[in-house]
């Protein structure tokens, strides 16, 4: 038989979610995706130092339009490609789709980058991905 080593570390622990916080993600769990992103947008108003809470409506924002895509405009129909490309994994082709397009399209440049801002907070700031694609819109905005 193999042996099982048990890390010294100690997890940091777990943190109580306020009540209205597990009733925004008791109704992701339930499917009611418009009932959780009106309880995570009120929630990020009440604490909007919070980065669970924003991490939680970014994600439920992107539930949202996945289910309810919007591909009116050429930006409409990029965004969407993206989201699709990102939950399959790959961030950071998703980043660079965005990345490209913000590079030559000034007009749409703030459009663009607060996209790319949400769907670094879905990612995780720490993902490495995430700190390419930062990188690379820092070197393209300045």
């Amino acid at each position: 038989t193999g042996t099982v080593t048990v890390s010294e570390v100690a997890s940091e622990p777990v943190r109580k979610l306020t009540p209205e916080h597990q009733d925004a993600v008791d109704a992701v769990e339930r499917g009611d995706l418009v009932g959780a992103l009106a309880k995570f947008e009120k929630l990020v108003v009440e604490y909007p130092s919070d980065q669970e809470i924003k991490a939680g409506l970014a994600q439920v924002q992107l539930l949202h339009r996945l289910q309810n895509p919007v591909t009116e405009t050429e930006l409409d129909k990029l965004f969407a490609e993206a989201d699709q490309i990102l939950i399959t994994g790959e961030a950071d082709a998703a980043f660079d789709l965005l990345l490209a397009k913000f590079a030559i399209d000034f007009d749409l440049r703030d459009q663009i980058r607060q996209r790319l801002l949400d769907l670094f907070t879905v990612t995780g700031d720490s993902h490495e991905a995430v700190l390419a694609a930062r990188r690379k819109l820092a070197s393209l905005m300045f």
